[in-house]
């Protein structure tokens, strides 16, 4: 148990640390915080309940919410030169959500 918190923390900070080298603040900030949405979804697999459509509009609803107040209108493009940055922020909310 401790290996595991311990290194789950770690890799937490050191993806979200590339992330945040590797790709505009906004975006990769954006993928880092997932682990909330992942949580719910998947809780709900994991406690041996079923995941009902509603969870997963939910989930996506507030996904959007959270991209259109950090985006501020202006909207969050994708590069691909930023792709190791954006694949080292999903890694981290993986992590975080695990």
């Amino acid at each position: 148990m401790w290996l595991l918190g311990i290194a789950g923390l770690f890799g937490y900070h050191f993806f979200y640390f590339v992330a945040m080298r590797r790709a505009p603040v906004v975006e990769a900030s954006l993928i880092a915080y997932l682990w909330p949405l992942l949580i719910v979804l998947l809780s709900s697999l994991l406690l041996g309940e079923k995941l009902r459509w509603y969870h997963v509009v939910v989930a996506l609803s507030g996904f959007v919410g959270a991209g259109l107040l950090i985006a501020g209108g202006g909207g969050v493009d994708f590069e691909w030169r930023y792709a190791p940055g954006y694949l080292a922020a999903l890694v981290c909310a993986l992590t975080w959500s695990t």
